[in-house]
């Protein structure tokens, strides 16, 4: 019968072997513990280095015959729609600084109108609808599922911005979106209109669900003429709203939020879903102002910076990131 087993001696040698084979084994666990504890350190402290995720809205699943919807907050950003990523030295330029005066404080936001765009309806909104509409269509741009449209009556130059469910910040110098927002219509840059319109529009089929914040900010005005009329239409979906407002050299600063859930869910699913919507922006708002507060408190640093644009990147849609935004436009004025 072949010997299956070797004897003690074939295996582990003499005693003295056996000694300094068990002091190598004690001696390499070590060493593996005190490596586990170095990669360990090293990880956390690349954590804590990571650039943060923004806080977002989206849904999963296609109306009630698809799966469960959930709010998902801490959602990686390639999952959703890879939200622009304006890193401190692009702060300048992209314009998630908006030019106006870091005094000019943005409006709270109103929950009795939030996300419902009935409260704000114009009263003939047919016919500016249409005027609005045919101005889109005149200039190049297209109508679609989400379209937010901007038309006044002089030439100044009047911006439209829309921060999309992802918190990417779509506007002149963000023209299209990787949720395929695009903003197809901007007028006035030189005085060439009496009828001007800007229009971002999601083309049938592609407009995400949840919050859109949009800032509409009176960028130069001309020709002795500082006030401008506006209009706004608001295209969700089937529902239209004409929401209609003043602008000013003294108030250049015009923000309006809805939310958005496509068509195909229950009444008392969509409910849901858009009492969970306000529910995350109570809860974001409070937080980005406690952050504000710690940001303003800050003499201008870097450090101060990077609160600001923690502010901006992690919570895109309340008051505190607006504020962020003219916050660190005022500190670049400064130096």
């Amino acid at each position: 019968m072949q010997q299956l087993s070797k004897s003690a001696t074939d295996v582990y040698g003499t005693v003295a072997e056996k000694r300094s084979a068990a002091g190598g084994l004690l001696f390499s666990g070590f060493l593996h513990v005190v490596l586990a504890v170095v990669l360990s350190l090293i990880a956390l402290s690349n954590l804590n280095s990571a650039p943060l995720e923004p806080l977002s809205a989206v849904f999963d699943g296609e109306g009630d015959s698809g799966e469960p919807l959930t709010i998902l907050e801490e959602l990686n950003a390639a999952e959703i729609s890879g939200p622009l990523k304006t890193t401190l030295s692009d702060a300048a330029s992209v314009d998630t600084a908006l030019e106006v005066s870091a005094s000019v404080q943005p409006a709270n936001v109103d929950w009795a109108k939030f996300g419902s765009s009935e409260a704000s309806q114009a009263s003939g909104l047919g016919a500016i609808e249409a005027n609005i509409q045919g101005r889109v269509g005149k200039a190049g741009g297209r109508s679609g599922e989400v379209q937010f449209s901007l038309s006044w009556h002089s030439t100044n130059d009047v911006d439209l911005h829309v921060i999309a469910p992802s918190g990417e910040h779509i506007s002149y110098q963000h023209r299209r979106s990787v949720c395929t927002g695009e903003l197809d219509v901007d007028m006035n840059v030189q005085p060439e209109s009496t009828e001007p319109v800007e229009n971002v529009r999601w083309l049938k089929g592609t407009a995400p669900n949840g919050r859109y914040t949009i800032l509409i900010h009176q960028f130069r005005w001309r020709a002795g003429q500082p006030d401008d009329s506006i209009e706004l239409l608001v295209k969700l979906g089937d529902e239209t709203t004409i929401i209609e407002q003043q602008l000013s050299a003294t108030s250049p600063l015009a923000i309006q939020r809805f939310q958005y859930v496509k068509p195909g869910f229950s009444a008392s699913r969509k409910a849901a879903l858009l009492n969970q919507l306000t529910s995350l922006q109570r809860r974001e708002e409070s937080k980005a102002s406690g952050l504000l507060e710690t940001a303003i408190s800050m003499p201008p640093s870097p450090q101060r910076d990077n609160v600001l644009q923690r502010i901006i990147n992690q919570y895109a849609h309340t008051d505190a990131s607006i504020q962020a935004m003219q916050e660190l436009k005022g500190d670049s004025n400064k130096r």
